[in-house]
């Protein structure tokens, strides 16, 4: 039974940074028993590798899915064959995550129609400048960011902070412009924005 069940990967990025080399990402895939890998090096050139390993498996990995957690790479990851993002920010924006890759994954990103690579850009532009304030107090500030902007009843409680953090005046300055900007340029370039579904009162 044991030898049926699909596993997936996550490297550990703190507080000891342990990832995977290609050569082991690529054993793990060719064994058919793993679906699902999230990278979190962080550096273009061992992604790279492991995505090149990867698909030099072949039939064996058809199923597996390469996911990258380090957002500043996703335009580069997904252009390189990812299937996706599974990192911090995708608890704030994502609508944005998802659509910059099924834009770069569709025909049109293929063909430049309507400079939906400029669009992308953009989008990735934002991603890799708001990170620094998506990481103030993670995952405390993903709660706040839900709780003010999307009603969700969220404290701020997590066990990463004892006690609660504390949001400084500038710190929410912060959060406000990132929530502004990225509902602007949701709306600018049409992108539906999901709203998170929040509990009925008790």
């Amino acid at each position: 039974m044991c030898g049926r069940v699909k596993l997936g990967l996550y490297e550990c990025p703190v507080p000891y940074k342990r990832v995977l080399s290609p050569e082991l990402l690529a054993w793990c895939v060719g064994t058919g028993r793993f679906l699902f890998h999230k990278d979190t090096c962080c550096d273009k050139q061992q992604m790279t590798a492991k995505l090149a390993a990867v698909k030099e498996v072949g039939s064996a990995g058809a199923d597996f899915r390469f996911f990258n957690a380090n957002v500043e790479t996703l335009q580069f990851t997904t252009a390189g064959g990812a299937a996706g993002f599974s990192g911090i920010s995708a608890n704030f924006y994502p609508h944005l995550h998802a659509w910059m890759v099924r834009a770069m994954q569709s025909e049109q990103y293929k063909e430049d129609v309507d400079s939906i690579r400029a669009q992308v850009e953009e989008v990735q532009d934002f991603f890799s400048l708001a990170e620094l304030t998506v990481c103030i107090n993670y995952p405390a500030s993903a709660k706040f960011y839900l709780r003010e902007h999307y009603s969700v009843p969220l404290s701020t409680y997590c066990r990463k902070f004892k006690p609660q953090p504390v949001f400084s005046e500038q710190d929410q300055i912060r959060i406000e412009a990132m929530f502004r900007t990225q509902r602007k340029l949701s709306q600018r370039l049409n992108i539906a924005e999901h709203q998170p579904k929040v509990p009925p009162p008790p």
